[in-house]
């Protein structure tokens, strides 16, 4: 006789329980969707304070047509140039035949240390037996230069060019992949400087 009994007021306790707990989550659900509510639209009312990743190839404005922009990272490889950089930073972009083209810009403190800076970097590379690796170009008002080098690619030697010129204190270097000259002189010229 205690059996019945005791299942019955196991029941009702289990009764009053789920009826407890559904009562609390009913009240709970509100303060629930009032905080996501609030977390929403604090969200979404956050003002974005870099401008830079919005657009960030500030460098190229437009970008070429057949060319892609990929990232933008900070440089620091060219320290051996010159102890005067300040800043320098690198954005990559993929040219329209998909091969990657970088600009690196350089600020340098001075335009003294612009000059010791392009005088160190051409230095780095040894004259060619035929031909000349050095070449003078003329762009957007600017006097540059073409450099030549060689790579191996599936065991023949070809050639990537590279464009060094600098605008008062920055220094512009735009290095290409593609054995072809024009990859690299059509991203220089469209630097915004």
């Amino acid at each position: 006789m205690i059996y019945p009994f005791y299942f019955l007021f196991f029941s009702k306790q289990l009764i009053n329980n789920m009826i407890t707990m559904f009562y609390n989550k009913i009240n709970l659900i509100p303060v629930v969707l009032v905080s996501i509510i609030i977390a929403s639209l604090s969200l979404c009312c956050i003002e974005d304070s870099n401008d830079q990743d919005k657009n960030p190839a500030i460098l190229v404005d437009p970008i070429p047509a057949g060319y892609e922009y990929i990232a933008t990272v900070p440089n620091s490889n060219y320290n051996e140039f010159s102890e005067h950089i300040i800043h320098s930073k690198e954005e990559a972009y993929r040219d329209r035949d998909n091969l990657d083209v970088s600009i690196i810009e350089i600020e340098l403190d001075s335009k003294q240390s612009v000059l010791e800076f392009i005088s160190n970097y051409k230095d780095q590379y040894i004259e060619l037996p035929d031909g000349s690796r050095f070449t003078e170009i003329y762009f957007n008002d600017h006097n540059a230069v073409k450099i030549k080098k060689y790579v191996i690619n599936n065991g023949t030697q070809v050639p990537r060019y590279r464009i060094i010129w600098n605008n008062e204190n920055i220094v512009y270097i735009v290095k290409s992949n593609s054995n072809l000259e024009d990859s690299s002189l059509i991203l220089a010229k469209a630097i915004i400087a």
